[in-house]
């Protein structure tokens, strides 16, 4: 979304600095609701939370502008994409080897 705000020669600078947003929310907020979780108690650090994503979530509101969606998916061809069969697996570890019968000993 970020990239679509923006004009093309700048998109990938604006995603950056979403990415850099996250990223300092997630290095400040955690220990932040950590420790109100710890001194104060953990419904206090619940509620930080929620304010503070109301807070973003209303900035949101007033600061961007409405846009309009981009041609969706059926539900069908949603299930589809989900039936392919030559898609990759979720995790790129391998399974362990065949096991062969072990002599007795």
């Amino acid at each position: 979304m970020a990239g679509r705000l923006v004009p093309s020669q700048r998109a990938t600078r604006a995603a950056t600095t979403v990415f850099a947003g996250v990223t300092v929310g997630f290095a400040f907020g955690v220990p932040l609701t950590s420790y109100l979780a710890e001194h104060l108690s953990l419904a206090a650090a619940f509620w930080f939370g929620a304010g503070v994503n109301l807070l973003a979530f209303l900035g949101t509101l007033a600061l961007f502008p409405s846009m309009p969606a981009e041609e969706g998916l059926s539900y069908g061809s949603r299930l589809r994409i989900r039936r392919r069969r030559n898609r990759r697996p979720l995790t790129t570890a391998r399974p362990p080897p065949a096991r062969t019968s072990r002599p007795d000993r």
